[in-house]
Formats: structure tokens, sequence, C-alpha cells
């Protein structure tokens, strides 16, 4: 994959988070859903999914 779908990626999730249709991208467990969002912003799912992985790994970190 190249660089430049991960900054999509990034600017997508960034996008997502601010949006007043957030809850929209939610799925059932109440989690950011990564083919919805990948859907609305035209970006690569994988990129979403390594991007979100990577949030919830230094999330991870910071509470250790």
């Amino acid at each position: 994959m190249k660089k430049a779908e991960y900054v999509k990626a990034i600017l997508a999730l960034a996008d997502a988070g601010d949006s007043l249709f957030a809850e929209s991208f939610l799925n059932s467990k109440g989690k950011l859903s990564p083919k919805k969002i990948a859907e609305h912003y035209n970006v690569n799912k994988k990129a979403i999914k390594f991007c979100l992985e990577v949030r919830d790994a230094i999330c991870k970190i910071k509470h250790i």
C-alpha cells in the first residue's frame, strides 16, 4: 500500500472524529467501523484498520 493511502486514512479518521455524524461511523459494539469510514471517505479499508490499531496501541502505552 502506498504512503498516500495511510495519509488519506489518517485524515478520514480525523474528520470522522470531528464529524457531526460520528455516530453513523460506529458499529454495533460502539467502536469506529473501518468499513463505514472507508466507504464514506473512499479510502482503503486496510489503511483505516491499521491506523485504528496504531491508535489503540498508543492509547494502551499511555495508560501503562
